[in-house]
């Protein structure tokens, strides 16, 4: 299961939260849990909640979501992004930039982003890495459900899935969820109840 789950800092770090929702995943029996977009560089962000795996990056905590989804028999793989031509300028400082935007020099220093990236990602753990160049534009408008909808409608989803408790999702796949993305955070739009762990997102 991809997450995209906007639970960094103000500064682009990971945070407890972040780790724990990982496990929490885990521990409702979704095997391969896929972390939300890493971005390789500060500024290259889609949005102010993408983490940014760099030298100032709390190492305990990576760690800390890779150790708590193994001991629940997960897998975990971090998701290396850069934002391309979906960068935010308002985000980033600097406006989006198209491939033909980049000098060499530019594109090598990307190169060496993406292997810091991943090497700090199996230093801490991890069980994979997935280099991730998603169009988000070309998910919008899509009739049918998909896992990952489901488990924003229910995060236990695949436990009563193995369990027999039933045999589909509650998910409409109405795409509310993924229509308030980046404008706040992304949760299936018929549950209506306060998320208490909401409360502990510092921005």
């Amino acid at each position: 299961m991809a997450t995209n789950g906007h639970l960094s800092d103000e500064k682009g770090q990971v945070t407890p939260l972040w780790a724990d929702t990982l496990i929490e995943l885990a521990k409702n029996e979704v095997g391969l849990v896929i972390t939300g977009h890493f971005c390789v560089g500060k500024m290259q962000r889609a949005d102010a909640g993408w983490p940014v795996p760099d030298e100032t990056t709390d190492e305990s905590l990576l760690r800390r979501a890779c150790d708590g989804v193994h001991r629940y028999g997960g897998k975990l793989f971090f998701q290396l992004s850069h934002s391309g031509i979906k960068g935010v300028e308002s985000v980033n400082g600097a406006p989006p930039k198209h491939p033909e935007d980049f000098t060499r020099e530019e594109l090598d220093r990307l190169v060496e982003q993406f292997a810091f990236a991943a090497k700090k990602c199996k230093e801490s753990g991890a069980d994979g890495v997935q280099v991730s160049g998603i169009d988000f534009n070309r998910r919008a408008g899509r009739k049918t459900p998909f896992y990952l909808d489901a488990l924003i409608c229910e995060p236990d989803f695949a436990a009563k899935l193995k369990s027999g408790a039933q045999d589909g999702s509650k998910c409409l796949a109405c795409n509310g969820c993924y229509t308030i993305y980046r404008k706040r955070f992304v949760r299936c739009v018929q549950h209506q109840d306060e998320i208490e762990q909401f409360k502990a997102i510092p921005w």
